[in-house]
């Protein structure tokens, strides 16, 4: 046995033991923080990858980018019915009652079955129908009469037919009347790989394939006239009337930006439907009435402007109702309408469009939101005035009153007809969609409206990118910091909620309207959040695993628990604490070696060792080492022991009653019995990990451990088993019998110590044992 003793420290190379090869604990943890760092750099550098390769560098696979999309756009339709007039913030800009929607509904067909006097017919009607509901409706001088139903062609050849159509076109001439028309042949269709069919209006031929070679060289305005002459369109607008807008896009033809190219691919159009010359001539505009379907099948989006390219000219037709509202705003507002990559400007009024020309509907709420009118009701209410009908149900009858300064929208909405899913239902009215589209358009696109609201914009991507950067990051943050697994989870629940009310108050907040991704979001905090939490867990598990190797051969199995529940219990840089330390010897030893054989002399050796340290451990005690037969222990660290003299004093009695069993043990196999001094002090001392990053001791140092050291030494001047100090006295004087020795001047010391030698326990310390092995032997 070597040892080399300095003033406090003691670092040894023992006969029997463990090397811990390994850092010091601060070094430990920093080497863990930095990995954590560096960990949680990696994650989020990983989840900025996966977001822009799954947004916008690279392409998910169809069904799986299909079913994000599908996700994306479910929370968008709910967002949508957040936003309405019933929602949180429903005292902005509420659906405007001066519209009116007037129907051609399933109790219009009721009312035409039980009223055959008023000779409708069927479905289409004759157009002098229309000519009495216009007539009837001007009565009431409404501001403006908008059809969301296409009259194309003539009704007929007949006489019948033609005055038909002559009565409704001078009606609507007496009238602020607009009618949709419809708009065919988009660009990008004409390269679709389609046969030729009879039932359209333009051939597809095989010049398609070099055309898309020759396209990329010309721009778009080139492109169109190509188009035209190479497929042999000849569409020409009206003549007489000017119901096209005119507009200077010679910035957009010209740009290189391939936003503004994009926009006019998806706005232009190359033929439209045609409409009788009178009637065409008398309505106050036309509007195209197309209706833009997005994902599913629903519409979410409108398209206000259509480009329309015909052999002699290029114009913009106003969608219905944007038709309807240029017919409503002030002339000196609209003689100025500007056309941008990503805004239409129409005086003081600013109508937000992305890439493709279109905009997000702002919905007020469900279908029935604005008021609406059976046109059953209309036509009983003219024929009841005309003296067709002699009476009439009063809740049928509509005095022309009712329609005084209102916008009225007529359209057919009976089952089967004009109906889309939406976000706000899945059976909505089309007729209903181009009200809510009149209502946004004339209010929330007015720059001097105080109580308008924005359109919804989709965010940016470098937007969706920092917010999906900062909730990652604040998750990760939170999941590392909290050791409690629960709180981890209540954290990231709230920081996942914070993120879903941050994405939703942008969205309906009238002043806000940004449409955040939730999707992709949600999904990288909740990767982030599992991929923190596995690295917490393997970083603990590293943690556990230094502090069995630590201390899982020296502190029992309940003191272990502890310290792996509660690692920040133990001293990383030392610390100054009260304590009891106890140091054991096997008295003539070096007699003992030289006179027994080796293959004799180690096994009792070991197990000698091995049933002391059972008995340490059984009082929470920690062994701090082996040097050679001694053996040293302290009580109070790394777990703070109220009692630590007492535990150490009942250890060395039990020390020494196991020694007894051992020595009748090995006497009856003939083997030679031993005797062990214990000496015990109490009192302020250093614990700590102490030596060099290779070789490594959690131990204690100080005066009162030297003072322990030398008092084990007068147990064989004194020929007694187990000699304690006074310090230690003080404490346990109350459950132990002693012989007070005497004071004694130690080794390098100037003042004497009192000593007393313990005989045996009193009853109430026998008490506190009996009670520790019961748990020691329950455990």
């Amino acid at each position: 046995m070597y040892v080399v003793k300095l003033k406090y420290i003691r670092l040894k190379v023992v006969l029997q033991g463990d090397y811990y090869w390994r850092l010091r604990e601060k070094d430990y943890i920093m080497h863990n923080r930095k990995r954590l760092y560096r960990t949680s750099f990696i994650v989020l550098s990983i989840l900025m990858l996966m977001l822009l390769w799954n947004i916008g560098v690279h392409k998910l696979s169809g069904s799986v980018k299909g079913l994000l999309s599908r996700i994306e756009f479910i929370t968008y339709d709910w967002r949508a019915q957040l936003a309405t007039d019933k929602g949180p913030f429903k005292n902005i800009a509420n659906a405007q009652s001066n519209i009116i929607l007037l129907t051609a509904d399933d109790y219009t067909s009721e009312i035409l079955s039980y009223n055959r006097d008023l000779n409708i017919g069927r479905w289409p009607w004759p157009r002098r129908v229309w000519g009495n509901v216009v007539n009837y409706i001007s009565k009431g001088k409404p501001k403006i009469i908008i059809f969301d139903i296409k009259f194309e062609n003539k009704e007929g050849i007949s006489k019948i037919n033609e005055d038909s159509d002559r009565f409704f076109a001078e009606a609507v001439k007496k009238s602020n009347v607009i009618i949709g028309i419809a708009v065919y042949a988009h660009r990008l269709d004409l390269f679709k790989n389609k046969k030729s069919n009879e039932n359209n209006n333009y051939k597809y031929s095989s010049v398609q394939s070099k055309l898309a070679k020759i396209l990329s060289k010309y721009n778009n305005k080139q492109i169109d006239q190509i188009i035209i002459q190479s497929l042999g369109f000849n569409t020409k607008a009206p003549k007489n009337r000017d119901l096209f807008l005119t507009i200077d896009d010679k910035l957009l033809i010209e740009s290189d930006d391939k936003d503004v190219k994009s926009l006019l691919d998806n706005i232009s159009f190359y033929s439209y439907s045609s409409i009788y010359d009178e009637l065409i001539n008398n309505v106050s505009r036309v509007g195209v009435i197309n209706l833009e379907q997005g994902e599913n099948m629903i519409a979410r989006y409108h398209i206000p402007l259509y480009r329309l390219v015909t052999s002699d000219k290029t114009y913009y037709v106003p969608s219905l109702p944007m038709a309807a509202a240029l017919s409503l705003i002030g002339e000196q507002e609209k003689k100025n309408i500007k056309i941008l990559k990503n805004k239409i400007i129409v005086g003081r009024r600013e109508i937000p469009i992305d890439d493709k020309g279109r905009f997000l509907i702002n919905w007020h709420g469900k279908a029935g939101t604005y008021p609406t009118h059976s046109i059953g009701k209309i036509l009983l209410s003219d024929a009841y005035d005309k003296k067709i009908i002699n009476k009439i149900n009063k809740n049928d009858y509509i005095p022309p009153e009712a329609f005084k300064d209102k916008i009225i929208v007529i359209g057919q909405t009976s089952a089967g007809t004009d109906l889309h899913p939406t976000p706000m239902d899945m059976i909505y009215p089309g007729p209903e969609i181009i009200t809510t589209v009149i209502d946004n358009l004339l209010n929330d696109t007015d720059l001097l409206n105080p109580v308008s609201r924005k359109f919804v914009t989709p965010a940016p991507f470098s937007l969706n990118l920092a917010v999906v950067i900062l909730f990652c990051f604040l998750v990760g943050y939170f999941n590392i910091k909290t050791k409690n697994y629960f709180l981890s989870l209540v954290w990231f629940f709230l920081i996942l909620l914070s993120f879903l009310f941050l994405s939703i108050l942008a969205f309906i907040h009238p002043e806000v309207r940004i449409w955040l991704n939730m999707t992709y979001p949600t999904i990288f905090i909740t990767f982030t959040a599992i991929t923190t939490y596995l690295f917490k867990m393997n970083l603990e598990k590293s943690a556990k695993q230094e502090v069995e190797g630590l201390f899982g051969k020296f502190v029992s199995p309940q003191v272990l628990e502890k310290l792996l529940k509660d690692p920040k219990c133990i001293s990383s840089d030392g610390q100054r604490k009260n304590m009891s330390v106890i140091f054991s010897d096997i008295r003539n030893f070096t007699t003992l070696t030289e006179s027994t054989p080796v293959r004799e002399l180690i096994p009792q050796l070991n197990e000698y060792l091995t049933e002391m340290v059972e008995v340490i451990l059984k009082y929470n005690g920690t062994l701090d080492k082996f040097m050679g037969d001694a053996i040293m222990a302290f009580y109070g660290d790394p777990l703070y022991l109220k009692d630590h003299a007492l535990l150490s004093v009942i250890t060395a009695i039990d020390m020494q009653d196991t020694l007894e069993k051992l020595n009748k043990k090995w006497e009856a196999n003939g083997q030679r019995s031993i005797k062990v001094g214990i000496g015990i002090n109490s009192g302020d001392m250093i614990v700590g990990q102490i030596g060099s990053h290779r070789l490594i001791d959690y131990t204690v140092i100080g005066d009162n451990v030297n003072i322990a050291q030398r008092v084990e030494k007068l147990t064989k001047d004194y020929n007694v088993k187990i000699i304690i100090t006074e310090a230690t006295y003080s404490h346990v004087s109350e459950f132990v019998n002693v012989n007070y020795i005497g004071e004694k001047i130690l080794k390098g010391r100037q003042e004497p110590i009192k000593i007393f030698e313990v005989t045996s326990l009193n009853e109430k310390g026998i008490q506190v044992q009996q009670s520790i092995n019961l748990n020691y032997k329950a455990k």
